[in-house]
């Protein structure tokens, strides 16, 4: 049996959302999406050389890919000056910038590339991303019903999936809430980045959702299914427990209604929109008002948070999940302005962490002064924050060049082509990605959507130039 480009991009897909299934090396804990990234990218060049240097050709004929190109090369440089200005450590090169920038970063990139311009966008594609989806709903549910009712096997089985910090600390998963109150995860390490992947991925999931192509062959399954699926995102996102990011995916709702007013009022003539709208409206607000009566965690924490906005030490007291963020990424901006061109070198951040921590003019949380003491850096990093600090404001500049031409490019492809709403998908994503990145940190299936976008890209790319050869 051949394993052709569809089934090797569904693996992709599959281990790179599985970002924290690892496996032990000594004292490590190594993601199995290193392996299995790096080898199917081998892989790849071996069983087709041909078409993937084509395919990395083309890609460097775009103005996406030069950019992508830029921002690797600088990220090579900021290392090689690290070596002079005494901020190297040859042991995050190893483990930050061989794991981090090409397993987590580059290489998930260039594989959706390669794979999303071999294999067609349709049918069976998007009935694999909507079972996954649907996948990582459902296991989220399981999970809350495991929680809730101290199932252990349940637990033991979805913690052999996210295993990462179990294996790097000798620890267990760890339950956030009371048993009366626990917050879901699915197949993510923390509640924060599941909400986090829920509210970047929302358009996706979204689109499968009301997706007017048939997926399933009765009419009333098709119809349930899909339906089900926003539900359950609705409930995920709330059982997170998540304070900013369910904030934050209110807000991009909003600006998206004001956006969308026109659209909206229109389809509110029709009878069947408005009554699905009330019913949403309906089970939102009983949702929230359920939340608010039962005092759920995330509700008490957003009102902490914003009771205290407005001295750091306050919320140090009071929210120190949120204060380690906040101590976490103050240290990364001052680095960066402290080393504004060349950052500290890509990976070299614990070579001065603890001293930036140590420095900051506020009260620390037990958590991050840990760390600090540990010389690690950690408690939540923004990728952005990251890339300030470790290699300076070119780093920043060429990453977002690459982001912002990537959508502006896939949104003029998205207007011409007839695969519109699902480029369009992963588009918004990646702008949701874009607009929130100040707080995310880097997650390899994150890349992969930019990845399927260049992919695109790319196949619109050689088209223009077997026309323009034709043409000749």
């Amino acid at each position: 049996m051949t394993i052709g480009p569809f089934l090797l991009f569904c693996i992709t897909y599959i281990f790179y959302l599985l970002g924290d299934f690892s496996f032990p090396v000594g004292e490590m804990a190594i993601p199995f999406y290193f392996i299995i990234g790096t080898g199917l990218l081998i892989i790849l060049f071996v069983r087709n050389q041909k078409v993937c240097l084509s395919v990395l050709r083309t890609a460097l004929k775009t103005k996406q890919g030069k950019l992508l190109l830029y921002f690797s090369l600088w990220a090579v440089l900021t290392i090689i000056v690290s070596l002079f200005q005494g901020t190297f450590k040859l042991g995050s090169f190893f483990s930050n910038f061989i794991g981090n920038f090409f397993n987590s970063f580059l290489f998930p990139v260039l594989l959706a590339c390669i794979l999303i311009t071999q294999i067609k966008i349709n049918r069976k594609l998007k009935m694999f991303l909507f079972i996954t989806a649907m996948t990582i709903l459902v296991i989220g549910m399981i999970e809350l019903i495991a929680l809730t009712f101290n199932i252990g096997f349940i637990k033991d089985t979805i913690n052999m999936l996210v295993n990462r910090t179990a294996i790097a600390r000798d620890l267990g998963k760890v339950v956030f809430g009371a048993l009366e109150n626990p917050r879901i995860h699915s197949l993510f390490r923390e509640p924060g980045e599941y909400a986090g992947f829920l509210v970047v991925s929302s358009p996706l999931f979204f689109y499968l959702g009301n997706l007017k192509e048939k997926l399933f062959k009765n009419t009333f399954i098709d119809t349930f299914l899909k339906k089900t699926m926003i539900l359950l995102w609705i409930f995920n996102l709330m059982k997170t427990q998540s304070p900013i990011n369910i904030v934050f995916i209110g807000i991009i709702l909003a600006g998206w209604a004001i956006l969308n007013i026109k659209y909206i009022i229109k389809h509110l003539l029709h009878i069947k929109y408005f009554i699905a709208l009330c019913i949403s409206l309906i089970l939102l607000i009983s949702l929230t008002a359920y939340s608010i009566v039962k005092q759920e965690l995330f509700v008490q924490r957003i009102v902490t948070a914003l009771t205290n906005i407005s001295s750091v030490d306050a919320i140090v007291e009071n929210e120190p999940s949120l204060a380690t963020r906040i101590c976490t990424h103050e240290a990364q901006i001052r680095m960066g302005l402290h080393y504004p061109v060349f950052g500290v070198g890509y990976a070299n951040m614990n070579s001065v962490w603890g001293q930036y921590i140590f420095n900051l003019p506020h009260a620390l949380t037990p958590e991050v002064y840990k760390y600090a003491l540990d010389g690690k850096q950690m408690g939540g990093s923004a990728f952005i924050w990251k890339i300030f600090a470790e290699t300076g404001i070119p780093g920043v500049i060429l990453l977002y060049a690459f982001w912002i031409s990537l959508f502006l490019k896939a949104r003029k492809i998205a207007g011409k082509s007839s695969d519109k709403e699902f480029i369009e998908a992963f588009n918004y994503s990646l702008l949701i990605y874009l607009i929130y990145s100040w707080y995310l940190m880097l997650a390899p299936v994150f890349m992969v959507y930019c990845g399927i976008l260049l992919g695109i890209i790319c196949k619109n790319k050689r088209k223009k130039l077997i026309i323009i050869k034709k043409a000749e």
